[in-house]
């Protein structure tokens, strides 16, 4: 069916007063051009029921979506009705334009559409943008999503309380995020179970601040450890690692364990007394001199039996 839309001018639509759109068809809505609504106002484009808005052309919602004044126009309704792909057609400047009460109600399947430009556009607005999506439909964007948020997205999102991120999602966290976000977003973007997520390499990224920020160190985070994140990991951290984990250590990170002042604290115990005696005849004459002479009187026979001649000469 033709609409009666399409025989109208651009002046002719932008002189329609708002009952009329609240009564335009689908095929009126489908035949609306771009010349006619970037001369619309909000109140007409609102009026524009949800159900018929979903059949405008994209090169027409574009208009709408890019323009602020316009795109306030679009409601919750509508912006629900739209499909992923009209989402993704909305733009970078769309995206953010359509308000944070429009950014909250974005769905699942909508989120997932995101292009790269739209997620920079949502992590630059911040507690303006992505910060104002629902945590169900956070926790719906795909680990190559969560790469592409940026220092900034991700300060935005722990600043919101955003919960608990699911695995996919953690291992999205490139290094270059981890390495550039503070203490209080590492904190706030990851709880104790989030952390324990983190890969070797993406514990290797958060420097020796990130690291001490942990609860806690998984066997499996172990090896990315650096020589100078295991010279000041605190005591309470150093408590946390058990002899198991303390027998993983490699020799330059062995290095950095005897410079840290806590290793000789009770609290930390069993970290000495986890080292085979492999590991203690890699720890040099230096390392069992920065041990006190009462951590090393703690010594078992077995790891005695690891001095080395060099050590012992020394």
């Amino acid at each position: 069916m033709t609409s009666i839309i399409s025989s109208l001018s651009a002046t002719q639509v932008q002189n329609l007063t708002t009952d009329q759109f609240k009564a335009m068809s689908t095929a009126d809505v489908a035949a609306l051009t771009t010349a006619d609504v970037a001369g619309l106002s909000s109140a007409q484009i609102n009026a524009i029921q949800a159900s018929s808005i979903v059949k405008i052309s994209n090169a027409a919602l574009g208009v709408i979506a890019s323009n602020a004044s316009l795109a306030v126009g679009l409601s919750t309704s509508d912006i629900v009705a739209l499909s992923p792909a009209q989402i993704a057609t909305l733009g970078s400047a769309g995206i953010v334009n359509i308000g944070t009460n429009d950014i909250g109600v974005l769905t699942t399947s909508q989120v997932k559409s995101l292009t790269t430009a739209q997620l920079n556009a949502l992590a630059q607005a911040g507690t303006d943008g992505i910060a104002k999506m629902a945590a169900a439909t956070l926790q719906s964007l795909s680990a190559a999503q969560i790469s592409q948020i940026g220092t900034v997205g991700l300060t935005a999102l722990a600043s919101a309380g955003v919960g608990a991120l699911t695995t996919a999602q953690v291992s999205g966290l490139t290094t270059s995020e981890l390495a550039n976000i503070s203490t209080s977003t590492l904190t706030g973007l990851l709880n104790a179970a989030d952390q324990g997520k983190l890969s070797a390499a993406q514990v290797t990224a958060l420097g020796t601040a990130g690291v001490n920020a942990l609860s806690s160190i998984a066997s499996g985070q172990i090896s990315g450890l650096t020589s100078t994140q295991v010279a000041n990991l605190t005591t309470a951290l150093l408590s946390t690692l058990t002899s198991s984990e303390a027998s993983k250590l490699t020799t330059s990170q062995l290095a950095g364990l005897v410079a840290n002042a806590g290793l000789t604290s009770n609290s930390a115990s069993q970290v000495l007394a986890g080292l085979s005696a492999a590991q203690i005849g890699q720890l040099g004459s230096a390392g069992l001199t920065a041990l006190a002479s009462a951590a090393v009187g703690t010594l078992s026979t077995a790891q005695v039996a690891g001095l080395t001649t060099s050590e012992l000469a020394n």
